[in-house]
């Protein structure tokens, strides 16, 4: 009885952090998860272990990507999507890089619909979250002024 149980949540980890990476998904063993289960009472030989109680406990790995649709391309009016994937509680950051613009040079970019100048500097946060999630988020470009192409690169990292 016990083989069965942790062996089914055994299973049922293994397809939680497949979600999470992946990578995980096509190998669950390499999800580096550390499984304990732990019997607080001792049994004795003859007693039933029908009303024992057990207790599960697995970690899983923090796993965050950010998947654009296509190339991040900065072109007036374009417009796309991007996969981000964070399973960290504490949340995540979304980071576009992207070549120093000139001083001549504007784009605003509307990501998960809020609009922002993108910084001269090269690098911009597009957002932040204080929960894990998956989720699809939408981007378009808008008022752009650029001399040379422009193309984002964007990352993810956990809070």
């Amino acid at each position: 009885m016990i083989r069965t149980t942790v062996i089914a949540n055994v299973a049922a980890v293994c397809a939680l952090t497949a979600l999470a990476s992946p990578a995980m998904a096509s190998d669950p063993t390499r999800a580096n998860i550390a499984i304990t289960v732990s019997n607080p009472g001792q049994i004795l030989p003859g007693q039933s272990q029908a009303g024992g109680t057990y207790r599960l406990t697995a970690r899983v790995p923090v796993a965050c990507w950010v998947r654009p649709e296509t190339t991040v391309a900065v072109v007036e009016g374009s417009a796309g999507a991007v996969v981000e994937a964070c399973n960290n509680p504490g949340g995540f950051t979304v980071t576009a890089s992207y070549r120093p613009l000139k001083t001549t040079e504007r784009v605003q970019i509307v990501y998960d619909n809020r609009a922002m100048d993108l910084a001269k500097s090269g690098g911009q946060m597009l957002r932040q979250s204080s929960i894990a999630v998956i989720k699809r988020v939408n981007y378009r470009f808008q008022n752009v002024a650029i001399d040379e192409p422009l193309i984002l690169s964007l990352t993810i990292q956990p809070i």
